[in-house]
């Protein structure tokens, strides 16, 4: 009853410095590993506390694994294999390297499979404390990716590790020749069982519609599928992380809303308590043991110092040789001496390489060592071990936790705006076809849906700009006047508290509807309302700036050629195809570049984007832009539209200089430009030709470093 009691006051205590850590800033996992470190050092005799080391890896790592995979999109790991395998595999066997020489170095009489299986311990950094940092400071969308590919799947090369480092401990002999099969077997027929249940798993319980049923069964048939997998003998953790890949894959569109919703709360919940377990279960363990330590204060105290060194600065060691190897294939590749890939800045990689932080998936594998030293049957070194252990994973939160996010300020590695660009587009395209088929239908009260979904694309319908946090400002005024008018009836007894309860819960889903509006809409992107482009339209029509996708190809290339055979705003004559198009805007997207489109009721008014200004490494501060209007639309300030999104696209990543090439006839072109502060800066006198006269080209640039 006192350890019951004693966890639920620190369960307590934890929740409440969580709070705080939201409202200084700081992630909750460094709350969570001090407020461990502080259990441990407690004046007294009375706490202590064990745990099966069979259960702790299912209990811990199991649901941890599967929260962080569920999220995980195969699209962006497949795109990023290169940098995720290199951190997956070569990052974690040197880190386990390093770590195990250092063990040794420091305590002679450590055995070898001691050594490794601490270096298995500390290698691998935690989904969650990763997660949790990351979030709160907003890295570029590939670095995140990199990094939450990486914290997910090391887990299974640093495990495989620990657990024939563990066996040979103890006494199991296992030979070269018999591991690397036993590693082959464990790795893919893992992947292969958590393929299999993940596909499986939703036809069995197609049929669960009560929600606390489908929770309940979703959090069991996670422990199953770890104690399948070790059944079996393939690595667990792999079979969770494809089972929960999986699993987001297939039940997309079998899952109700009202179970998906539900089970993202639970999940949440369980996520943030299993952590706090972790963390207070560990503190209770080091408790007797720093205890009990006496004369070996030094020994404990200066091991745990190097390990943690080691870790961080095997890191460090390992992303930068991999960073320069890809900066020395880029240089080979522009002299046409191998293939073009992408390096990283300098301040990516060492921004990547202070990302180690440890966290629920070290404590859990040192929880799971078994009790005693090596005399007594246990794990020799098991004390020393779960000490090193919670120093590397209090020290890397606190240290890199807590700088990681000045740092990339420091560096200008912010949010590069993808996701969105991404979630913009999906919001316009789902609200479009929802639109598209309720034009199809006669109801009088279709008409009426009709015009909420003409909301949701347009957002408002008056003469001026608005931006979406504004809009999100005001439901929230709004929603907070509809809360007042309804407690206002309860008290006035008018609704009994059911009703209360309806309505209030309605209102709980508008106001989470209205934060995210109002928090996660790109700022830039803005409606208007122009005039009508004939006089037989009765109303104007609102345009929508939007990302490009594959169906306004065909829309692009008429815009395109007829600035070809029409114009001079292109100097080429010969009109392209289709798939010249695809690739541009293929070869955009690739590096992050916009290529923007103007939505006029489902029509191409107008596109925009820009490139490399040349393709040397010394120009990549500089970018050229184009931007060309539809006929039908021109002086409709389409362009108006297109400008300021491309401008912040631009800077947001990190551009310096954006320079466009127009030609000295174009009057209209060129005070266009001006007008949002771009310079004229030389005219080249006859360097075109084309509809039987010499043309004359006027630069222009903007630099975007000046507000």
């Amino acid at each position: 009853m006192e350890l019951f009691e004693l966890v639920i006051g620190l369960l307590i205590g934890a929740a409440l410095l969580t709070t705080l850590s939201t409202r200084v800033g700081a992630p909750y996992p460094v709350v969570l590993a001090v407020a461990g470190a502080a259990l441990a050092l407690l004046p007294t005799e009375k706490i202590s506390a064990r745990l099966d080391p069979d259960l702790a890896l299912a209990l811990f790592v199991a649901p941890v694994l599967l929260n962080a995979a569920f999220d995980t999109s195969p699209r962006d790991l497949k795109a990023n294999w290169a940098p995720v395998f290199s951190l997956v595999m070569f990052c974690v066997v040197v880190t386990v390297a390093a770590v195990a020489v250092v063990a040794r170095w420091l305590v002679p009489d450590m055995p070898w499979a001691v050594a490794i299986a601490l270096g298995a311990i500390v290698a691998p950094p935690d989904a969650t404390a990763a997660t949790s940092i990351l979030r709160l400071i907003a890295p570029p969308h590939r670095m995140m990716v990199i990094l939450e590919g990486e914290s997910l799947l090391n887990d299974a090369s640093a495990l495989l590790i620990y657990r024939f480092a563990v066996g040979a401990a103890l006494g199991a002999s296992v030979t070269p020749f018999q591991a690397i099969p036993a590693l082959l077997f464990s790795a893919g027929g893992g992947v292969l069982l958590g393929i299999a249940l993940g596909w499986l798993f939703p036809f069995l319980t197609r049929r669960v519609e009560d929600i606390p049923v489908h929770v309940s069964v979703q959090f069991a048939g996670t422990f199953a599928v770890w104690i399948v997998a070790e059944t079996i003998g393939v690595s667990p953790i792999l079979t969770v992380v494809a089972y929960a890949i999986m699993l987001s894959q297939v039940t997309a569109r079998d899952q109700t809303a009202g179970n998906r919703r539900a089970s993202f709360a639970v999940w949440d919940v369980a996520i943030y308590v299993l952590n706090a377990l972790a963390f207070i279960l560990v503190g209770l363990q080091l408790h007797p043991i720093l205890r009990d330590v006496s004369g070996k204060v030094g020994l404990y105290a200066g091991f745990s110092a190097a390990v943690l060194a080691t870790v961080i600065l095997a890191r460090i060691g390992w992303v930068m040789i991999y960073n320069r190897g890809l900066t020395l294939r880029r240089h080979l590749a522009a002299r046409g001496e191998g293939d073009v890939v992408e390096a990283p800045s300098l301040k990516a990689s060492i921004a990547v390489s202070w990302c180690g932080m440890r966290g629920v998936v070290t404590l859990a594998t040192a929880l799971a060592l078994p009790y005693g030293d090596g005399a007594q049957g246990g794990f020799p070194y098991r004390d020393l071990l779960i000490t090193a252990a919670f120093a590397v994973v209090l020290g890397t939160l606190v240290i890199q936790g807590l700088t990681l996010g000045p740092m990339l300020r420091w560096f200008d590695l912010a949010d590069d705006g993808e996701s969105d660009r991404e979630e913009k587009i999906a919001r316009r395209e789902t609200a479009r076809s929802a639109f598209a088929l309720l034009k199809t239908k006669s109801e009088s009260e279709a008409d009426l849906l009709r015009r909420e979904y003409a909301v949701r694309m347009q957002e408002q319908t008056t003469d001026h700009r608005v931006d979406a946090e504004v809009i999100g400002g005001l439901r929230m005024e709004a929603i907070a006047a509809e809360r007042g008018a309804l407690d206002r009836l309860r008290r006035n007894r008018t609704i009994g508290d059911d009703t209360y309860r309806t309505i209030e819960e309605e209102l709980d889903w508008a106001e989470g509807h209205a934060l995210r509006a109002r928090t996660r809409l790109p700022s830039w992107v803005r409606w208007t309302k122009v005039p009508p482009t004939t006089k037989s339209e009765e109303t104007s029509v609102p345009i929508l700036v939007r990302d490009a996708t594959d169906h306004d190809l065909p829309a692009i290339l008429a815009i395109h050629n007829d600035a070809i055979l029409n114009g001079t705003a292109i100097w080429s004559t010969q009109p392209v195809d289709l798939d010249n198009r695809r690739a541009v805007i293929e070869d955009r997207r690739s590096k992050s570049y916009p290529f923007l489109i103007a939505d006029r009721d489902g029509e191409v008014a107008g596109y925009a984007s820009f490139g490399d200004f040349r393709p040397h490494d010394g120009f990549f501060k500089t970018v050229e832009h184009s931007i060309y209007i539809h006929q039908d639309h021109q002086r409709a300030g389409v362009g108006s539209l297109l400008m300021p999104p491309l401008i912040a696209a631009a800077r947001a990543g990190g551009k310096h200089v954006m320079v466009g090439g127009i030609d000295a006839t174009n009057a209209a072109s060129l005070a266009f430009h001006a007008r949002y502060g771009f310079v004229e800066t030389g005219r080249m006198p006859a360097v075109g030709f084309k509809f039987g006269r010499y043309l004359d080209l006027v630069w222009m640039q903007k630099i975007l470093d000046d507000a």
